[in-house]
């Protein structure tokens, strides 16, 4: 019956059809003149559904190139594998089928809204070319990602497993947009671009964004999970734009920045009372602007050697902060950059710095009693005179060490000459002669023992007794007094 229903349409809209193997098929002749084929349905009720890559029509091979809307709506299926010459499935096409597993080939382009048949694993296997799917409700629990994706707006609402191809350069708008149940996922280190609401209100915890990526729209990340985030980098990596909002209301714990990134000051907004941990890496190069201003709970802050400048506000209100150690190869400090880091004690300064932009880059540390700079020559103000880094307070009370030879150069210098407490401090070679230092531990360079007393930088002694035995002590400058050598001042980073 349904055979001849079809055959009746046929002639009447100038259609060919054709049964093979219980499939149904429209013929459609291209410019060309060769066939290709449409599945319509199918007249029997098996439980295996194969599309296959050709049919015969007319002695010619048919390549089957597309599913029809409804094709098989009303039927369930144990399988179903389809065609490695598909290019589209029409919409509704499997309303009904369940099935475990679905492979979708990479010659598949398109599919139109609903088309897919439930399952529970879904394969888009990998391809250069992208594939587009039309508004779809999907109870996928596990999803291969093959290649580039774009979509309506799709429902994963039970995925929790998700891997994704090297083929993959872009995430799509909304792609995973309310996929709660998904917890974890490995971004490929080819992509470039994440898109808006990418993983809006996902499970996700920990994420890795590959050197490749240079663009994070807006909410791409946000309502999520988050709470540790590694942006890695390369020599060759572009800067990273991230949009207002990307990581919007999520709270980190820690973070590692090793790239150059450009975030108006938003990217920790939400983790003020959240930020315990960050790390820059080499990459880095600068510190964005404002980029962890007021992180209460911020305690531990990591530099590479190779970061350049850390700019205004940067730490601003940090308050966790207690010691802080600038890297190696650090030129410019900018306005407030520490501004208001009330517990921090102790800063030190790497012999490269060369420049305070502005003025008030400790104003408010009310706590801070040791800084230590490595330059030789005192770094300056880019402002006239009469803009300090400083408190009032901290140039009364705080000790200024700086190298043995330049303390002379300091009294003089304008952002520095009224400190009241400047001395000149050696610091210790890893094969200095008299002592080493392993581990936090002050020890012996000859593996001699001998007696020495340790004493803190305001004068208290830590430690009387034999250098064997010396204890492990905190970042500081340390007076080391032997019998036979005097007082030396060491430095322990």
């Amino acid at each position: 019956m349904i055979k001849n229903l079809l055959l009746v349409l046929s002639f009447l809209i100038g259609i060919i059809l054709n049964c093979n193997a219980s499939l149904l098929y429209e013929y459609r002749k291209g410019p060309d003149g060769t066939f290709s084929a449409i599945v319509l349905g199918n007249d029997d009720t098996s439980t295996q559904l194969v599309i296959p890559d050709f049919t015969t029509y007319q002695g010619q091979q048919c390549p089957v190139v597309g599913i029809e809307d409804n094709a098989f709506q009303l039927q369930d299926f144990g399988s179903i594998t389809l065609g490695a010459n598909l290019r589209w499935i029409g919409s509704n096409a499997f309303q009904h089928a369940g099935v475990t597993k679905l492979v979708i080939p990479p010659s598949i382009t398109y599919v139109y809204g609903n088309g897919l048949p439930d399952c529970s694993e879904l394969i888009i296997e990998d391809g250069n070319d992208q594939i587009r799917i039309d508004k779809q409700r999907f109870e996928v629990k596990t999803l291969f990602l093959g290649r580039n994706m774009s979509c309506e707006p799709l429902q994963f609402r039970h995925l929790s497993s998700l891997s994704i191809g090297e083929n993959v350069t872009e995430i799509y708008k909304n792609t995973f947009d309310g996929a709660k149940e998904l917890t974890y996922v490995k971004l490929p280190e080819k992509l470039e671009k994440i898109g808006e609401a990418a993983f809006y209100e996902t499970s996700i915890s920990t994420i890795d964004i590959p050197p490749t990526v240079n663009k994070i729209e807006s909410f791409a990340f946000g309502l999520t999970k988050l709470n540790t985030i590694r942006f890695n980098g390369t020599e060759l990596s572009e800067r990273l734009t991230i949009d207002a909002d990307a990581f919007y209301n999520v709270s980190f714990s820690a973070a590692y920045i090793n790239r150059k990134l450009n975030v108006g000051g938003k990217m920790f907004e939400a983790s003020r009372n959240s930020l315990q941990t960050i790390e820059f890496g080499k990459y880095a190069e600068y510190i964005e602007g404002m980029l962890c201003n007021h992180c209460t709970r911020l305690a531990n802050i990591k530099f590479a050697p190779g970061i350049k400048e850390i700019k205004s506000q940067s730490f601003w209100g940090c308050e966790g902060l207690t010691n802080v150690t600038l890297p190696d190869g650090l030129e410019i400090i900018g306005i407030m950059a520490f501004a208001d880091c009330s517990q921090l004690s102790r800063v030190e300064l790497p012999a490269t710095v060369k420049t305070f932009s502005g003025d008030r880059q400790f104003v408010g540390c009310s706590s801070l009693k040791e800084i230590i700079c490595h330059a030789t020559i005192p770094p300056m103000t880019e402002w006239n005179a009469g803009y300090m880094p400083f408190d009032e307070e901290t140039y009364s009370t705080a000790s200024l060490w700086v190298p043995e030879g330049s303390v002379d150069a300091y009294s003089k210098a304008e952002i520095w000459k009224d400190f009241m407490h400047i001395a000149g401090a050696e610091k210790v070679a890893v094969s200095n002669n008299i002592f080493t230092i392993k581990d936090g531990r002050i020890v012996s360079a000859s593996g001699n023992d001998f007696k020495v007393d340790i004493i803190s930088a305001n004068g208290i002694l830590i430690y009387s007794g034999l250098i064997f035995n010396s204890p492990t002590l905190a970042k500081g400058l340390y007076l080391v007094r032997t019998c036979e050598n005097g007082t030396r001042k060491i430095i322990i980073n």
